[in-house]
């Protein structure tokens, strides 16, 4: 019971990790549409990784970053 209770979190990890990463794409496309240059797709991968850090963290990590929302 306990493996697939870990199974789970790590699908629901690698879902919202996921959902960060297209917000974040479709953020880029705003960017190029503005003129402004694209962000190379692995920065968009750590920035994700480090939402995802900055959310199980408690999310205060948001209050002290706000250009990250």
């Amino acid at each position: 019971m306990v493996t697939g209770s870990f199974g789970l979190f790590i699908l629901v990890l690698i879902l919202i990790g996921g959902g960060i990463y297209y917000w974040l794409a479709s953020r880029e496309k705003k960017r190029v549409e503005a003129g402004q240059s694209r962000l190379a797709t692995w920065r968009l991968l750590l920035a994700s990784v480090f939402a995802l850090v900055a959310l199980f963290s408690g999310g205060c990590s948001l209050l002290f970053v706000p250009s990250a929302i």
